[in-house]
């Protein structure tokens, strides 16, 4: 079961990708500058900007170096200046003619590389300059969405001061709102809701076909972190993580409880796989659906068994959860109970009315009884608390 600390280590984990790559980029390009020499003035000028050496952008520029050349890198020196930080570097390049919303190879622009590396002082000068808040890039990120993503508070207030628009969605349907709810970004949520963001906007296409409830493990696995969220409202994304208070605000703003994914799982599946109540009886007392059915028949109280946790069942059944509703080939929460070993969920289920002789009607288990199932799996303790109370195989 996933954690706050852990689903914030995720979204650190992202943040290091992101900053990994920039970083090996502009190595490498030090590593071709340092070893061409003064052959090519546009990727010392780059250099320059990166690192804010005003001297150098000026000499540079004196001796005619294009300010606006795009070498292989597919940056402009004011990006460069943008991604390094260096007001008074944008300054000097846009009095020498730069363009500010010149597009680099990636559909990035010097807007973009301000808010993806959270420099305020350079985002403003480029909004009060002119440049272009709401510009896409070629995977259709605006630098509203980079910065929601990441958590950028100022950053993110500046631009939707400035009017950013938290409509506009990446290629795959992911919104600024979605990741700010997905990596716990409260203050963002509410700032994004206060400035009209869709609150049940939903992803629609994934690159990656793994399954949600997998667990990301290393840096290459980033794919798995993506995939949790694969057609996730923000209310799902949230839920999922046990982001309490931003669960909260949209519901407050009117987050649909009833939504699904393509797997049919709602919020409240996704608070129950986690085991979250608090955020489940949020997730209540707007109506949802205590047994509502996802995929293959699952119940969120199915859910919370296939995990193992008690409290989490017993809150289910205290809100109605339904003992004996059993997933599309028969299997019910007594049988997965059996199956797992979990004698105090056995106990629970079998307390609050499961059939201790219910079969299963089609698949691999066809006619197993719970009883059955648990010999099966060796589960002595279980064996003997179902037959002590009349299970047969």
């Amino acid at each position: 079961m996933s954690s706050p600390r852990r689903n914030g280590l995720q979204g650190n984990l992202c943040r290091f990708i992101r900053c990994l790559l920039c970083t090996a980029a502009l190595f490498i390009l030090m590593l071709f500058i340092t070893a061409n020499g003064n052959a090519y003035p546009e990727f010392q000028l780059m250099e320059a900007a990166y690192h804010g050496d005003l001297q150098a952008v000026k000499q540079l520029i004196a001796s005619g170096t294009d300010v606006n050349a795009l070498p292989a890198m597919g940056s402009t020196p004011m990006m460069a200046a943008a991604h390094g930080g260096h007001v008074h570097i944008a300054e000097e390049l846009l009095r020498s003619g730069a363009d500010i919303n010149f597009v680099g190879r990636n559909g990035e622009t010097a807007i973009y590389d301000a808010a993806a590396n959270n420099h305020p002082a350079v985002l403003r000068f480029l909004i009060q300059s002119g440049a272009h808040i709401n510009v896409q890039t070629t995977r259709g990120e605006t630098p509203l969405y980079v910065a929601a993503e990441q958590g950028y508070e100022e950053i993110v207030t500046i631009l939707l001061d400035a009017g950013a628009d938290p409509k506009i969605k990446k290629g795959n349907g992911t919104s600024p709102l979605m990741w700010a709810s997905a990596n716990g970004h409260t203050n963002i949520v509410r700032a994004l809701l206060s400035k009209g963001a869709e609150v049940d906007e939903q992803p629609y296409m994934y690159e990656d076909p793994i399954k949600p409830e997998a667990r990301p493990h290393t840096i290459f696995q980033m794919g798995i972190m993506k995939a949790r969220y694969k057609d996730s409202t923000a209310l799902m994304a949230a839920s999922l993580n046990g982001y309490y208070e931003i669960v909260r605000l949209l519901l407050d703003h009117g987050a649909h409880v009833g939504l699904k994914r393509s797997d049919g799982s709602t919020a409240l599946h996704l608070a129950a796989m986690r085991g979250d109540q608090s955020v489940a009886e949020l997730l209540l007392s707007k109506n949802a659906d205590v047994n509502d059915k996802a995929e293959s028949g699952k119940t969120p109280l199915y859910v919370s068994i296939s995990h193992g946790n008690v409290s989490m069942a017993r809150f289910l059944i205290e809100h109605g959860a339904d003992v004996t509703a059993p997933d599309e080939s028969g299997f019910s929460p007594l049988h997965l109970a059996s199956y797992g070993g979990a004698k105090d969920l056995v106990a629970l289920l079998i307390k609050r009315g499961a059939d201790v002789n219910a079969r299963v009607v089609k698949g691999d288990y066809t006619g197993w009884t719970p009883l059955r199932v648990a010999t099966k799996k060796g589960n002595k303790a279980v064996v003997k608390y179902l037959k002590k109370h009349g299970a047969v195989e």
